[in-house]
């Protein structure tokens, strides 16, 4: 058995109980959704830039989307990863 001595320090290094925080209410949160879908609903719906973005991270494209894209940029080529997008077999 441990000295008297030593016993009383025992007593006096222990912590008293943590008092459990009272319950704070939670702030509303911002948007969580990914910053890219946000700039993607405010880019232009007929911009190949959007939909290349879309088409090369693995996303769907619509052919209703791809239509109009083609119809507001007469001319203009499409860019590679609509290309890709649309034609995956390579020759």
């Amino acid at each position: 058995m441990a000295p008297k001595s030593q016993r009383v320090l025992r007593r006096k290094n222990k912590r008293p109980k943590a008092s459990v925080p009272p319950k704070v209410a939670k702030a509303p949160q911002a948007d969580l959704r990914p910053t890219v879908d946000i700039i993607l609903e405010d880019c232009d719906p007929k911009s190949f830039t959007g939909l290349e973005w879309l088409a090369t991270s693995g996303r769907y494209v619509s052919g209703e989307q791809l239509a109009a894209a083609i119809a507001a940029n007469p001319g203009v080529a499409l860019p590679d990863g609509l290309r890709d997008y649309l034609w995956p077999i390579s020759a």
